[in-house]
């Protein structure tokens, strides 16, 4: 991605006069920063016309409420959202056989995931309800491949999958699979 573009529209969009060049060494460093703390949280930019464009908001508006206590807009939140990569691991023993276990973990699959709502209690109780502790649900492209037991990694957090279920979305027709995670305990 070239920086020059980014700065330019940065500069535009902050409606800076285009000969102005006395913040254009802060502007440049904050383009780099903002580009940066996205790909930590897995989105990778590749100087399409809409990563121009998300990279010169996000920048923007990191720039313009860097002192404001305050929660993103919610378009620009989304737009990030949508941009978040999932990666799914299926974890296997690479031992020899009659060896002690040594388990490995492959990449199985990597998409985009939205996030999903949920219920932390149902609404009726019952007996025999299955228990289950969920701390995320999301949607990825469909992979029938995905077990329960696999693990998915989102924003730097580990996940174990609970349960997978592979569908159609309702409203678009596409193949979609929806997953219900349990985050993995670091201590």
């Amino acid at each position: 991605m070239n920086i020059a573009d980014v700065l330019s529209l940065v500069k535009i969009r902050l409606n800076r006069p285009p000969g102005d060049t006395a913040l254009d060494e802060y502007f440049t460093r904050r383009i780099e920063a903002a580009s940066a703390r996205l790909e930590k949280t897995g989105i990778h930019l590749t100087g399409g016309a809409d990563d121009v464009m998300f990279l010169v908001d996000y920048t923007v508006w990191q720039y313009q409420n860097r002192d404001k206590p305050g929660d993103m807009p919610d378009w620009l939140r989304l737009e990030r959202r949508d941009r978040g990569i999932a990666e799914i691991y299926a974890r296997s023993n690479a031992a020899p056989k009659g060896e002690k276990p040594v388990w490995a973990e492959t990449l199985r699959f990597r998409s985009w995931y939205a996030e999903l709502s949920f219920e932390t209690s149902p609404v009726w109780q019952t007996e025999r309800r299955l228990s289950q502790k969920t701390d995320a649900r999301i949607r990825i492209a469909q992979c029938r491949a995905i077990r329960q037991g696999d693990t998915v990694q989102l924003d730097g957090r580990v996940y174990t999958i609970a349960r997978a279920y592979h569908g159609t979305d309702e409203e678009s027709g596409e193949n979609i699979t929806d997953l219900t995670l349990e985050e993995v305990s670091t201590s």
